[in-house]
């Protein structure tokens, strides 16, 4: 899978996704990686590839740290 484009990044950002099971966002769509959080705050920062993004996200939108 290619590098996402900063419009499809931006599509990526505006997924519904969770994170360790939990609801997650993703974020930094003008970053050279993807980050990821947890919606209610709690928690840091995870970092994935955009291309991986891409996949998961394609793939139902449940990441795991």
């Amino acid at each position: 899978m290619a590098y996402p484009t900063a419009q499809e990044r931006r599509r990526l950002c505006e997924a519904q996704v969770t994170l360790d099971e939990r609801p997650a966002r993703i974020s930094g769509w003008g970053l050279p990686f993807a980050q990821l959080s947890f919606r209610d705050g709690i928690g840091g920062v995870v970092e994935y590839a955009w291309e991986t993004v891409a996949r998961i996200v394609a793939n139902g939108g449940a990441f795991r740290s």
